[in-house]
């Protein structure tokens, strides 16, 4: 008879785990429906995509406008542009940069 170690034993036991989970979930998007696939879709609208993690620099609410308006300006009418800065002056007067 052979002798196994236990983490020998452990190992089988964790890679037939996985192959049957891997079955069970095979098996599972088989049986998605397109509407099925349009509904985690919706949901992946929702929820955002998982993403790997980004270093992502802070920015306040000051310096977002600021570089919106500068989109604006090169890609959008003057008219346009003028209506986004007199919103967003309204909107930092209700809620300054600083309070958040």
């Amino acid at each position: 008879m052979q002798n196994v170690s236990g983490e020998e034993k452990l190992i089988k036991l964790w890679s037939l785990i996985l192959l049957q989970m891997t079955d069970q979930i095979i098996d599972l998007l088989n049986k998605l429906t397109p509407e099925d696939i349009e509904k985690l879709r919706m949901l992946q609208g929702i929820f955002g995509a998982v993403q790997p993690q980004m270093n992502v620099k802070q920015v306040n609410i000051e310096q977002g406008i600021g570089e919106y308006e500068k989109y604006a300006e090169f890609n959008l009418a003057p008219k346009s542009v003028a209506l986004i800065k007199t919103a967003n002056r309204r909107f930092l007067k209700f809620l300054p940069g600083g309070r958040i």
